[in-house]
């Protein structure tokens, strides 16, 4: 039986730890966009709640571009910190 130690949600391998985390801020790029897109396409957007999503989409997208495969400790804030995130996103 696996020792609790070696339980994790996230992948072991460095490869795919990057690529799940490279995904993870891909989808909330995505999510912030379209977030944009349904507040400015209402009739009297929300200048904050723009201003807001256009910040988090800044910064999801600098560290996607900054994300290396071998700066695990990065990788791994992006499948904590952002992994959470995503999960907490409503689906509709």
């Amino acid at each position: 039986m696996p020792h609790e130690a070696d339980r994790s949600d996230h992948p072991q391998d460095p490869g795919v730890a990057f690529e799940v985390a490279r995904d993870i801020l891909s989808r909330l790029l995505g999510y912030a966009s379209d977030q944009i897109r349904r507040e400015t396409d209402r009739g009297t957007p929300d200048p904050a709640t723009v201003e807001e999503w256009q910040r988090r989409r800044e910064e999801w997208n600098a560290r996607w571009h900054s994300l290396r495969v071998t700066d695990t400790a990065a990788v791994q804030a992006v499948l904590d910190r952002d992994g959470a995130i995503l999960r907490s996103l409503p689906t509709d």
